[in-house]
């Protein structure tokens, strides 16, 4: 009667498995986002699976070190489990087309543009630019001190010398822009 009584155990298990699907946690599902911690770290998220709940506080991974991302609401992503543990829940994988609010890279280097871009090139035309621009207002404030020191009390002598910090500052605007402007209006950098 044992050997019966296990068998029919085993039945009613394997109908009550069949009857409810499980969930595979070596596998990546999609869910939506629901809000993003203030430190960037987590999201609580809404599975599109309705075998899984609202999951609050998930860690979110980039692939990326020292990398984080700030995502309005409404976007989605793929929760997934380190090695199919289902204590070990994660999200990552953000889907095509979400525009980030803020992405922020602690990295000792960073560069923009891929390998078609000539770093040096422009960071030399814009260093020639600073450079020519730091010598021009140095003499012309050189001379504005000379004409103050040999002529007090007059201010004649003081016009060549903002004429001239004036055409500095023209000739380096135009030789900024024509290096591509400036990385400060587009990149924040510490």
């Amino acid at each position: 009667m044992s050997a019966v009584s296990d068998r029919i155990k085993q039945d009613l298990v394997a109908l009550l498995r069949a009857a409810e699907p499980r969930l595979d946690y070596f596998a990546l599902y999609r869910a939506k986002v629901l809000a993003q911690s203030s430190d960037r770290a987590t999201l609580d998220l809404r599975p599109d699976d309705v075998r899984l709940p609202e999951m609050v506080g998930i860690p979110l991974k980039h692939g990326i070190p020292g990398a984080t991302v700030e995502v309005p609401p409404g976007g989605h992503v793929m929760i997934g489990w380190d090695n199919g543990d289902p204590a070990s829940v994660f999200c990552a994988l953000w889907e095509a087309g979400l525009t980030p609010i803020t992405v922020t890279l602690n990295a000792a280097t960073l560069e923009l543009g891929g390998a078609a871009v000539d770093y040096v090139t422009k960071g030399t035309r814009h260093r020639a630019a600073e450079d020519t621009l730091v010598a021009a207002l140095n003499a012309a404030m050189t001379t504005v001190a000379a004409a103050i020191t040999s002529n007090p009390g007059t201010l004649t002598p003081l016009l060549p010398g903002f004429t001239a910090a004036v055409a500095a500052l023209t000739a380096f605007h135009a030789a900024a822009a024509a290096a591509g402007g400036f990385l400060s209006t587009t990149v924040r950098v510490k």
